[in-house]
């Protein structure tokens, strides 16, 4: 087994996605229909490996050692800082800023590299300015919630890749700087450098997953909603996300919102204003009722109609109607009851307020059976704590013996 093994390493890795590896001796192989990957020429094996990302291309190398030469992943490198993503995004991945301090010859990049630079054009493209687009533009959705979660968590990246190469990089410390390290406390900005990257998440796959609705198209919002939930980019920048995170589904500006949302909306807020319209054409049903019309459209405290005429003589000068201001009532008709004789109902006026309301707006109501309904009156403020028995309040009784002109 183990010469079959190095035999296949020799002669080279098939281009097959399988565990199984052709070999040019194998009888089951053919050369015209699956020529060896060894074989193709380099500008094929650029074009293909540049489709991967950094960490499908470390997987790769660890698969075939035909994909771990030092030339083909500087060459990778090289031309996906160059030809893949535009020039302004990866200036400056290789730069001690980005990837460290410089510790072997820059000719022979890794695939950390790679990934450094596939972090920084994510951070760039998420830290431009939006693009203003006109009608007839080509620009794209991206969620903001989505943006503020990858920059904090390539921030907590960066700030921790750095710390592990400067801890690197120095000497080892003696056991008595340990000690002392032990014993000092953390500073402020440390623990909230701890507090920050205990809390920072890898952003999820698909960028617009809190934009989408059940239909997977743009959510609808209002105007002030979609303001602080969107972002727009243009072309150039999709497609460098688009290829850093293939799972994103696409949201066109062009395109707006979800017209099957739309049209579900529309429906329920006519059902609903249907509904309210059948609602306050049932609260307003009473009012048909002459006698309750009455009752709901007079101002006093008491019906007009069943007042004395001497009383209603003076109701009439106090709304300035009487033509004789020289009248003045007797001192013996001031003391009478000023109603006419008959059968009276005294209902509490907050009652009789509340149920006016209840009729003009649909407020201060109870549900019964699936029905709004207004509460009926209660008169227990009208009896005695003691007995539970009438007690005419004092501003009644003062009316209806005379002393107080109007109720």
């Amino acid at each position: 087994t183990f010469k079959n093994k190095k035999r296949v390493q020799k002669q080279g890795c098939a281009c097959k996605s399988g565990r199984t590896t052709m070999s040019p001796s194998s009888p089951n192989s053919d050369t015209n229909s699956c020529p060896l990957v060894e074989n193709l020429p380099p500008e094929i094996h650029l074009s293909i490996l540049t489709y991967l990302r950094a960490i499908d291309l470390s997987s790769l190398q660890k698969t075939c050692s035909l994909f771990n030469t030092r030339s083909l992943i500087t060459n990778v490198i090289h031309h996906t800082a160059t030809v893949i993503y535009p020039p302004s995004l990866t200036d400056g991945f290789d730069t001690p800023i980005i990837g460290g301090e410089v510790t072997s010859n820059t000719e022979f990049l890794t695939y950390e590299s790679l990934r450094n630079m596939e972090m920084l054009v994510v951070a760039r493209i998420l830290s431009s300015p939006e693009p203003s687009l006109s009608r007839g533009e080509v620009g794209f959705y991206v969620s903001k919630s989505w943006c503020r979660t990858a920059l904090q968590w390539l921030e907590v990246q960066q700030e921790t890749r750095l710390h592990s190469l400067e801890a690197l990089s120095s000497s080892p410390p003696s056991s008595s700087s340990l000690t002392k390290k032990k014993k000092k406390k953390l500073s402020k900005q440390q623990r909230l450098q701890h507090r920050k990257a205990s809390s920072a998440t890898a952003p999820p796959p698909n960028a617009n997953d809190d934009l989408l609705c059940e239909h997977f198209q743009l959510r609808p919002h209002n105007s002030k909603s979609a303001r602080a939930r969107r972002r727009i980019m243009d072309k150039q920048a999709w497609k460098v996300l688009k290829r850093l995170y293939p799972d994103t589904t696409q949201l066109e500006w062009s395109h707006g919102e979800c017209l099957q949302c739309a049209m579900e909306t529309e429906t329920t807020r006519r059902l609903e204003m249907a509904r309210k319209e059948k609602e306050r054409q049932k609260r307003k049903e009473p009012l048909s009722c002459s006698f309750v019309r009455a009752f709901y459209t007079r101002s006093r405290g008491v019906p007009l109609h069943s007042l004395t005429h001497h009383h209603h003589h003076h109701h009439h000068e106090e709304n300035g109607t009487a033509t004789n201001l020289h009248t003045k009532p007797s001192s013996s008709s001031s003391t009478c009851c000023p109603l006419q004789p008959g059968i009276y109902h005294a209902l509490p006026r907050s009652w009789c307020h509340g149920w006016r309301k209840y009729l003009k707006t649909g407020e201060n109501i109870i549900s019964d059976n699936h029905h709004a309904l207004y509460p009926p009156p209660d008169a227990s403020a009208c009896l005695c704590d003691a007995h539970k028995l009438p007690l005419v309040p004092p501003h009644l009784n003062a009316f209806l013996r005379g002393k107080t002109p109007s109720l």
